[in-house]
């Protein structure tokens, strides 16, 4: 036994408490005792790094694994695992020399409750899909060409266990939409790819060093911001998304065109107010880091109409007593009238003009009464108008 081997050999045992060593010493990595039928498996790979970096939590009461669970490490060595402790261990205590490739099926775990039969590489997945994990394709998808791409060329196996070469982005990208929503990417290591990060190559042995990548990999934040209308043409827009605090930099848009860069290192109020026109508009905040080389985006399209949206509240006090109060954001900003109607006939009316008290109050006694609020300005040619219906016992 070399010292490398020995080595090893004391990293298993030191989980002697939660796991039973079945094989300790190969002549060759990978090898496995002829009874033991050790599958590769790419989803154990996506599990255990869920478990390595909390995203899988074996003690949740939602999860229970059914144990003992038998994996095998890229040495050859196999061990059994008997609890949620190994477990974790294992998944913590792997390395760049030292790391799980396969396991034995068929296992079993409850997840919220359903029970999965897990007998393959397929089922594996839809309980991974369960525990509302990133499958490689996930992976991939979410940091491909934001974080990382390949050296070319580069080979796969297909869905048809076929060996196939890919020699640039888009042939790797057409690859995987050919191969379908399903498919989990089989590479053949090693694999060179361009960190940009690091603004460096680096070749990759494994799956276990792939999903190094993708850990270290933050991606593009999801952008978003709330609108609020505060009169007939002008609007504030909040962004609020998470890790809003740690970004340096995005950019406001309006109709395509950039009308303020925010960001820490910039205004950082997180806030844009502007005034619109009369039509359709398209709002969007975009963002670009090293992590998120293509950037990205989130837009809002609103349609800003020319008459207001006239809204009011209504206050009944002492039986009888009525009181209007405007609630419509343009309300000191433009002209309009006040109107109550007793049959279909009016019988009060108040014209309000920018600045005044935007109330109406009245005593009609009981009844059934329609009151009205309506306005015709030059942005608004053709008038707009709304009503409630009041009745008063």
């Amino acid at each position: 036994m070399t010292l490398k081997r020995t080595f090893r050999f004391f990293l298993l045992i030191s989980w002697i408490g939660t796991a039973l060593i079945i094989q300790s010493c190969v002549t060759e990595p990978d090898s496995i005792s002829p009874e033991i039928e050790i599958t590769k498996s790419t989803v154990l790979t996506s599990f255990l790094n869920g478990i390595g970096t909390g995203r899988i939590n074996p003690e949740d009461e939602d999860l229970d694994i059914h144990y003992p669970i038998l994996f095998a490490f890229n040495s050859g060595v196999t061990i059994e695992m008997l609890s949620n402790e190994g477990l974790l261990q294992a998944a913590r205590s792997q390395s760049g020399g030292l790391y799980i490739t396969g396991m034995k099926f068929p296992i079993e775990m409850d997840v919220d409750d359903q029970l999965f039969q897990i007998a393959d590489e397929s089922d594996f997945q839809m309980a991974l899909g369960e525990l509302g994990a990133r499958s490689l394709r996930d992976e991939i998808e979410r940091t491909f060409l934001q974080c990382f791409d390949f050296v070319y060329p580069i080979s796969l196996i297909t869905s048809d266990e076929v060996g196939t070469i890919i020699t640039s982005n888009l042939e790797f990208l057409d690859f995987l939409a050919n191969e379908g929503p399903d498919y989990q990417p089989q590479f053949l290591f090693p694999v060179s790819v361009n960190d940009f990060s690091k603004n460096s190559e680096s070749v990759l042995e494994s799956l276990f060093d792939m999903y190094q990548i993708f850990n270290a990999c933050e991606g593009c934040p999801e952008l978003f911001f709330e609108t609020e209308k505060i009169s007939q043409f002008n609007y504030t827009f909040t962004a609020d998304f998470p890790g809003i605090e740690n970004l340096s930099s995005y950019e406001w848009l309006i109709d395509g065109e950039v009308v303020e860069i925010d960001g820490t290192a910039n205004q950082g109020d997180n806030l844009l107010t502007e005034s619109l026109g009369f039509g359709l508009h398209e709002i969007c905040i975009r963002a670009e880091n090293p992590e998120c080389a293509l950037g990205t985006e989130y837009c809002r399209t609103i349609f800003n109409d020319p008459c207001p949206n006239l809204t009011f509240s209504i206050n009944v006090s002492n039986g009888s007593m009525v009181r209007l109060i405007a609630t419509f954001p343009e309300k000191d900003e433009i002209p309009y009238t006040w109107t109550v109607f007793s049959g279909g006939v009016p019988v009060l009316t108040k014209n309000e003009l920018p600045g005044g008290s935007n109330q109406f109050g009245f005593d009609l006694g009981t009844g059934m009464f329609e009151v009205c609020i309506s306005t015709e300005t030059e942005d608004c040619p053709e008038g707009v108008v709304r009503c409630i219906q009041l009745i008063i016992n």
